[in-house]
């Protein structure tokens, strides 16, 4: 019995130092999770003061006098608030100093070029970029300043950070009197828009997006005055204007004709009224390419003939293939029926303008006993590339 009772006096004497030493450990890491977190919350913030430092560069760094160059200037690290958060305005009292080659200066705050700041701000980023003409050849530098200064969290409770000034390096070109050629400069070798005076060549230049104002193609024609007049079709050419006087830019001889001369005397060159005109009056336009069916060539074996390519500038033909054309095709519809209607393939939603399914169509209907087909031919070469069977005939 007594045993009995020493065995529970011991067993409650452990437990109840068991206890004792858990609370003191639960009470100890309590108090070392208060320090810790006491040590981080002090240390969340961007230490005081945040030390800046500042780039500047141009482009080209070769120009001729009065040509525009690109300059950027930038601030690491980007304005942030005390707990690193983004913060809505950039550094301000950005003041740039071109040195020019006779050694004087000139010193303003520039407009950053999207023109949606004020004089000596930067964006949210720390950067900015504006334009320039130097006026004088020669060798030239460029560098800026900007002052020490706060930004405070909009929401006012994590603090102001104090950034220092700095100024950035300096930064070297060189200016010539000949206008440099150079594509930030003045096009080259892309070029602005052509006067009424010259004449272009296909392929444009991709680089050359302002041409798209005067440029486009004809992809077809309709015999109906309400069709061609909507700009809806694309059956006719709004987007450039015409000649002010008819003139001829090439001929191509469809058919004999004139006088015939010699022991005929002034008997001329008849044809047969259903053959005197071998090609159709609904050309397709597209890329500098003109495509026309062609009449009374129909091969062995086919119930429709041929259509011919012919260089619009020159009025070489370029090929004569096998089929019939309607008009052209360039991005048919949404973009699933770009890549369906005309490849049969899945749809690319995202695919880029160099893409594999970017491209224009010839397209022409056939139908041979009792079956009509869609075709799809490439304008480059004239060959089908794509055939659907029982199709509508429209």
């Amino acid at each position: 019995m007594q045993i009995t009772k020493y065995k529970a006096k011991i067993t409650s004497t452990i437990n109840k130092k068991t206890i004792s030493s858990l609370s003191l450990i639960l009470l100890l890491a309590m108090t070392l999770m208060m320090a810790f977190a006491q040590t981080s919350l002090a240390q969340i913030g961007i230490p005081q003061p945040e030390k800046t430092a500042g780039y500047i560069t141009v482009a080209p760094t070769l120009v001729g006098v009065g040509q525009t160059l690109t300059c950027n200037p930038w601030v690491c690290p980007l304005p942030t608030t005390y707990a690193y958060y983004p913060y809505w305005r950039g550094f301000t009292g950005i003041t740039v100093t071109f040195v020019k080659p006779d050694g004087t200066k000139d010193t303003f705050m520039p407009v950053d070029g999207t023109g949606g700041y004020a004089a000596g701000e930067m964006t949210s980023l720390g950067s900015m970029y504006f334009f320039y003409k130097p006026q004088m050849a020669g060798n030239w530098s460029v560098s800026f300043t900007m002052p020490a200064q706060n930004i405070t969290d909009n929401q006012g409770f994590l603090g102001t950070v104090l950034y220092t000034g700095c100024t950035s390096n300096t930064f070297y070109f060189t200016v010539q009197t000949d206008p440099v050629l150079a594509g930030l400069l003045n096009g080259y070798p892309w070029s602005p828009l052509p006067n009424s005076n010259v004449y272009w060549s296909y392929p444009i230049n991709s680089n050359n997006r302002e041409w798209s104002q005067i440029s486009g193609d004809w992809t077809g024609i309709s015999a109906t005055m309400a069709t061609v007049n909507s700009p809806t079709a694309l059956r006719w050419q709004p987007y450039g204007s015409g000649p002010n006087t008819a003139h001829i830019v090439w001929t191509n001889q469809v058919k004999e004709g004139g006088i015939i001369g010699g022991q005929y005397g002034g008997t001329s060159y008849i044809g047969s009224a259903s053959g005197y005109a071998p090609m159709l009056t609904s050309p397709v336009i597209m890329d500098g390419m003109v495509f026309t069916n062609v009449l009374n060539t129909v091969p062995a074996g086919q119930t429709f003939g041929q259509f011919r390519c012919i260089d619009e500038a020159t009025g070489q033909v370029r090929y004569q293939v096998n089929g019939s054309i309607s008009y052209g095709i360039h991005l048919p519809g949404t973009t699933f029926q770009q890549t369906t209607t005309a490849q049969g393939d899945a749809p690319v939603l995202l695919e880029s303008s160099y893409g594999s399914y970017q491209q224009p169509y010839l397209y022409g209907t056939a139908t041979v006993s009792g079956i009509t087909y869609w075709n799809y031919y490439d304008p480059l070469t004239g060959t089908l590339v794509r055939q659907l069977s029982n199709c509508s005939s429209v």
